[in-house]
């Protein structure tokens, strides 16, 4: 595999931002699944415990709901940015033309999140082959003055988190 520059990287960290967003939903929603199960199990023992009748002194309840409330209040303002997102790279992926295989490519890799022996089968072509698509792509994005401009707001967004 050919090393990649500075401008290379940035774009694939630009375009891989859908799904580190996604990857974050999905380990808030496996932290919430982990939470209700906690309370069920709980919830359960308390009511053997007290003899078949609900206890009300102590009750997990109310932390519970805060817990629940702020965790699904964190995943529904992911997804409203997910969806800011995938217009975003979608935009920088139609700078290709559309249909041809490296537009392909970066649409079945960023958008529909597909690995390259997935994408090979669509495509078809061998998983190999994907990737040579995959560096062609980029570097056909990066001589377009557009998304040379993205990366630079894009380069200072990651300057000013850092910092």
């Amino acid at each position: 595999m050919k090393e990649l520059n500075r401008e290379q990287r940035l774009l694939r960290r630009y375009l891989d931002r859908y799904k580190n967003i996604m990857r974050k939903k999905k380990a808030l929603e496996q932290t919430l699944q982990e939470i209700r199960d906690d309370f069920m199990v709980s919830a359960f023992h308390a009511f053997s415990d007290s003899g078949g009748h609900a206890p009300l002194v102590h009750s997990p309840v109310p932390a519970y709901i805060e817990q629940c409330e702020s965790i699904c209040g964190q995943i529904k303002t992911l997804v409203k940015v997910a969806a800011d997102e995938l217009i975003e790279i979608q935009k920088v992926i139609d700078l290709l033309p559309e249909g041809s295989d490296e537009w392909l490519v970066l649409t079945y890799k960023y958008i529909m999140r597909k690995n390259a022996y997935e994408i090979a089968d669509e495509i078809p072509c061998g998983y190999v082959t994907v990737y040579r698509i995959l560096d062609r792509a980029i570097d056909q994005l990066l001589e377009l003055e557009n998304v040379t401009y993205i990366l630079n707001r894009f380069s200072r967004t990651l300057k000013d988190e850092i910092e």
